[in-house]
């Protein structure tokens, strides 16, 4: 029997529009059993990485984000996730992963990193005390 096993994220993206917020598009994105590199986009994403050491993926001006299952560190069954962030991402002075880790706060929905000019993600359910700067990578092009 043969089979096709699907490698690459999933991605599906919907447009809503209520009175009070106007029109929002999100986008869902959803990795595989592997390990994946999942990219913000420029609207808001809700990602899940799946199985695997997953890289999350964040340059300039990606709006408001969500991981709902970021693991921060590595456990018997998954590995720890990471997220990489362009340096100087919209002109914050971000240029290691210390910098990165201390843009983190907690929430009631989980740990909250703020990169600057609106622009965040949300690692929900994540508690911020359980992230290292293991957890960031800072690159120069992404």
């Amino acid at each position: 029997m043969k089979g096709v096993m699907e490698l690459t994220p999933q991605s599906e993206e919907t447009v809503t529009f209520s009175l009070a917020t106007g029109i929002t598009e999100l986008v869902n994105k959803v990795g595989s059993n592997f390990a994946d590199e999942i990219v913000s986009t420029a609207k808001s994403d809700i990602m899940k990485g799946g199985g695997g050491a997953d890289e999350f993926v964040f340059g300039t001006k990606t709006g408001t984000d969500r991981i709902s299952d970021f693991i921060a560190k590595k456990t018997s069954s998954d590995a720890a996730d990471v997220i990489k962030v362009l340096k100087n991402v919209n002109g914050e002075s971000i240029e290691t992963a210390a910098n990165v880790l201390s843009r983190v706060t907690s929430t009631t929905d989980g740990a909250l990193i703020n990169l600057g000019d609106g622009n965040t993600i949300l690692l929900e359910g994540v508690n911020s005390d359980s992230l290292t700067a293991a957890n960031f990578v800072v690159v120069e092009v992404l």
